[in-house]
């Protein structure tokens, strides 16, 4: 557990400089074959790709990928502390224990047959925008993963879908009058919760999906009719985001034409859906490693890596539950029994 402790107890939290633990991780991967540097513009933060056993390039691989940075909470607990068989510390499973298996492993990795790339982003819990800088590279190269593990707590299940999170603004423009004389303005606040209670029967209505308007605001004083309102909504779904939305753009038509006001929506963040099939090498995970398959709950950055082509996994140690609480901690025997199945796994493609 000393390479867990080491990596928790190094900030990485901070959205602008992450170049204390990118040093350490290229300290740890010194003798890899390649070591990319992925700047993020205008900000002292970077992401890493490493060909542990092969250059970065022309090759079909197994991909480890996941991010080294964790969300910024007011209790910070960066001194990892060993109470009852749990190792406590922020980041412990969200998600610094995947590359203390990788660090743990590393000799038995680079002996491997099939080429060994690990992905490591610096922004997940903030703009998720290194991902894409990552793929892109990834792209750029001809890396071709036929495996790729995503190593987010998932309790040791292997996950095989997890919905896409959306975000969006919706802007209504009325008119303002004086509150005596309301059939005088258009209320941008009665709109607003017209379209409020449309996402939330309409969230009822498809599998695996959850809208859930977050905020609302509008109006200036209690007897003027308020002629503009703002509100967010999530939107988050596995296969039916786009219908979700097409019902919602269309419900806003139908406002705008009988009120007579302008309405606005505007995404403001989009991480993609993930779903994998379950081919026979995952089927193989299941049955000979006595694994079961399940949904992540949260956005990861699954879809982003999809993209890149072969089987993608999201499978991790920890319960996903723990993560982003002052009191995040993993399980030692939870720690030791991921590192098993992690390499029976690796064997396993390796021979496919």
């Amino acid at each position: 557990m000393e390479t867990l402790k080491e990596l928790v107890s190094i900030g990485s939290y901070d959205t602008s400089d992450n170049t204390k633990i990118i040093d350490y991780l290229t300290k740890k991967f010194n003798a890899a074959k390649e070591i990319i540097k992925i700047k993020e513009p205008n900000l002292n933060k970077y992401s890493l790709i490493i060909g542990l056993n092969s250059k970065v390039k022309d090759c079909d691989c197994i991909l480890l990928s996941g991010h080294i940075d964790t969300v910024n909470l007011e209790k910070k607990n960066l001194q990892p502390t060993i109470v009852k068989n749990k190792l406590y510390g922020l980041g412990s499973i969200d998600m610094k224990c995947f590359f203390a298996s990788i660090i743990d492993n590393l000799q038995f990795l680079k002996s491997m047959d099939i080429p060994i790339i690990v992905a490591i982003t610096c922004d997940e819990e903030t703009t998720l925008n290194s991902i894409g800088r990552v793929v892109k590279k990834l792209k750029e190269r001809n890396v071709r993963p036929a495996l790729t593990i995503l190593g987010e707590p998932t309790n040791l299940d292997i996950c095989t879908e997890a919905k896409c999170c959306n975000a969006y603004k919706i802007r209504i423009a009325g008119k303002s009058c004086h509150s005596s004389k309301p059939q005088n303005g258009v209320n941008a606040i009665y709109i607003a919760s017209k379209i409020a209670s449309f996402i939330e029967t309409l969230s009822q209505k498809f599998e695996n999906t959850t809208l859930s308007v977050g905020k609302i605001s509008g109006g200036v004083a209690d007897n003027i009719v308020p002629s503009s309102c703002e509100m967010a909504f999530d939107l988050r779904s596995v296969r039916f985001k786009e219908l979700a939305l097409r019902q919602i753009e269309n419900y806003i038509e139908k406002l705008e034409e009988q009120y007579a006001c302008k309405i606005s929506i505007e995404n403001i963040l989009e991480i993609p859906g993930f779903y994998q099939e379950r081919t026979f090498l995952i089927k193989e995970f299941e049955e000979k490693l006595k694994l079961k398959t399940a949904q992540f709950i949260g956005g990861c950055e699954a879809g982003y890596l999809k993209e890149l082509g072969g089987d993608v996994i999201v499978f991790g140690a920890g319960k996903l539950s723990l993560a982003h609480t002052p009191n995040e901690y993993l399980e030692i025997n939870k720690y030791e029994k991921y590192n098993k199945l992690f390499l029976q796994m690796l064997k396993m493609a390796q021979n496919k």
